[in-house]
């Protein structure tokens, strides 16, 4: 609704001034009564052109509770003479509303210079920034190790709670708990971040006896002054378990490398994982050189598809398989050793690979060997001896045979010759007895 109003008159500089505002720009009465505004201005209250603000009544163009708000702020800009700022939202957006007075000859507020700015994007953004704040405050909180900000003069900006539990609340430069009595700060991880801008990371042994992988970052806090941001991770039992995983392989290499026999790990895809020095020297190869390759790069092609074989039977069946095997050494000299291979898995059945173990047989094959060749020779004289026997007994029994012919004839001889005599003496009895 429009008023009449006695013509105001506006410079050039005052309507250029009006119109290079970006946000939206009015001149007002004490009333009311809009006497100049933008192009800005005119689109935002739904006003064609911008000369048809002129002498329009601005309560008439908002809804009730704007229209009663700016009515009670223009008042106050009226009654103190001071700019008044607010903040108000209509249709789901966000304005800033600065209303200036400007103050005429007779000392009174003659006009009021607005400025109304949409700010809903900034608010939104400051809002999920503070948001995002809050939820990296909660990150660095709930983490197992210690967070802080250290600023150029190495004051401690922000601390988390594990590092508050670790330090206590006393220290307020990082100078502090990141030295020894007397030494400087400038060589300190952290400080060589401040002033090269690079990352670093080192393990840090704390007097409680922990041992901490600190990392530091470079940063840019809000005020925009360069920081540095230290993270710490406990690693103490990590630390210890390595060190004693280390003792352990130490101590297992120390078995592997004196015992005769060859010994080996492989994984499911049939590399070497690790070798023992019988193994090395009877292949002709380092250690290190057999870590990592397959058999065929070790015994050969042929070799290695009777290995890949009697590797797969172990995966596959889960199960300890024995056997004799044949290998040509360094010396290409064959060798007979007795394997088994044992797969091995991990805590939840998963197969990790096979463990192989090997025992230089040749002497005990060439012993058998000889042993059998002497059983054979045996068995071949006993086979002889035993033909002999037999031909030999055949002879007897056939001498035995024509021995007791002989007899049966020397009997019957005998029998003849006695008889003979028998009758000679009885001739020559009756003879005898004639005669005389």
């Amino acid at each position: 609704m429009k008023a009449p109003h006695p013509p105001t008159l506006f410079d050039d500089d005052s309507r250029a001034l009006i119109e290079a505002v970006t946000d939206v720009a009015y001149i007002m009465d004490s009333e009311g009564l809009i006497l100049m505004g933008n192009q800005v201005a005119a689109d935002r209250f739904g006003i064609r052109d911008k000369t048809e603000l002129a002498n329009t009544q601005l309560y008439s163009l908002l809804p009730q509770a704007s229209a009663d708000k700016r009515r009670s702020m223009v008042h106050m800009a009226v009654n103190t003479g001071q700019a008044v700022r607010y903040e108000d939202e209509e249709h789901g957006r966000i304005e800033a509303h600065s209303i200036i007075p400007v103050i005429g000859k007779n000392g009174r507020v003659s006009r009021l210079a607005v400025v109304v700015s949409d700010i809903t994007d900034v608010r939104r953004s400051s809002e999920d920034l503070r948001r995002e704040q809050q939820r990296q405050i909660f990150y660095m909180e709930s983490l197992p190790g210690f967070v802080f900000l250290m600023g150029q003069g190495h004051e401690i900006r922000y601390a988390n709670r594990s590092y508050k539990k670790l330090f206590g609340k006393g220290h307020s430069t990082g100078h502090a708990i990141l030295h020894k009595e007397g030494e400087e700060c400038p060589p300190c991880p952290p400080a060589a971040v401040l002033s090269t801008g690079v990352p670093r990371q080192w393990e840090w042994n704390l007097p409680q006896g922990r041992t901490f992988q600190a990392h530091a970052h470079p940063m840019t806090d809000t005020d925009g002054s360069a920081v540095v941001m230290v993270l710490g991770i406990d690693i103490t039992d990590r630390k210890q378990a390595e060190e004693m995983l280390l003792q352990t392989q130490s101590y297992q290499r120390a078995i592997l490398d004196n015992i005769p026999d060859i010994a080996w790990l492989k994984d499911t895809q049939g590399n070497y994982i690790a070798v023992n020095e019988a193994f090395a020297e009877l292949c002709g190869m380092d250690a290190d050189q057999v870590v990592g390759v397959n058999d065929e790069a070790v015994w050969g092609t042929m070799a290695a598809q009777q290995y890949r074989e009697r590797d797969q039977e172990t995966l596959l069946s889960g199960n300890r398989v024995k056997s004799e095997e044949m290998v040509l050494g360094r010396d290409r000299e064959p060798q007979w050793m007795e394997t088994v291979r044992i797969p091995v898995f991990d805590e939840n059945g998963q197969t990790l690979g096979m463990a192989g173990i090997a025992r230089n047989i040749t002497e005990r094959k060439i012993e058998a060997d000889r042993l059998a060749f002497s059983h054979k020779e045996l068995e071949r004289h006993v086979r002889q001896r035993t033909l002999e026997l037999e031909e030999a007994n055949r002879t007897l029994l056939m001498e035995i045979s024509e021995h007791k012919q002989t007899l049966k004839m020397l009997e019957t001889a005998k029998e003849k010759a006695e008889v003979a005599t028998q009758a000679k003496s009885t001739f020559l009895a009756n003879m005898s007895h004639e005669i005389r």
